[in-house]
């Protein structure tokens, strides 16, 4: 199956194809990249990076995200590129590299500030904040976690601010825990 058509199905979030077709993703994500087509192969490790989480592929999932990167043009595609550099943040933070999720997370917060894209703010300062809470800087968490949430609800971008529900949540129990110091 072409890579465009792949692309097209995660447009459609087919069920099929994010359940039992991941070799046909990961090839058209190589494909892409190959082809020179990072606007491709970054939107589809934007729209599939799920699917290597649910199926414990982060090692993949990592791969692809920088195979998508690395394509020719790929510092030019917004807002995809931010929100694979956020994915491949994510994948770095779960397999332990939290040197590597650290430096994705503060680009694509670059790249999202720069081409003003608050969901993809919103993604990579929760992304810092998971960093600060493993490190246990729970005031940075907090004030990472709350810049995310204030973004999203400056911007109005509805879909920002429910895509962290379990960062909110954290956000309020770490800020009550702080504020009579239990933590």
């Amino acid at each position: 199956m072409p890579p465009h058509e792949i692309l097209a199905r995660a447009r459609a979030a087919d069920s099929d194809l994010l359940s039992t077709d991941r070799t046909l993703i990961a090839e058209a994500v190589g494909q892409l990249a190959q082809a020179e087509d990072a606007a491709g192969a970054l939107e589809l490790v934007a729209l599939t990076w799920r699917v290597w989480l649910a199926h414990d592929q982060i090692d993949l999932g990592s791969s692809l995200a920088s195979a998508a990167l690395s394509a020719r043009g790929a510092e030019t595609v917004a807002p995809w590129r931010a929100r694979t550099l956020y994915v491949d943040g994510l994948y770095a933070f779960r397999a332990g590299e939290t040197q590597r999720s650290r430096s994705r997370n503060a680009e694509a917060l670059q790249v999202a500030r720069e081409t003003r894209a608050p969901g993809g703010e919103c993604d990579a300062l929760t992304g810092l904040a998971r960093v600060a809470l493993r490190a246990g800087r729970y005031d940075e968490v907090v004030r990472l976690a709350r810049m995310a949430r204030d973004r999203a609800r400056e911007s109005g971008n509805g879909a920002a601010e429910a895509s962290h529900p379990f960062t909110w949540k954290l956000l309020d129990w770490l800020h009550e825990r702080l504020r009579t110091r239990t933590c």
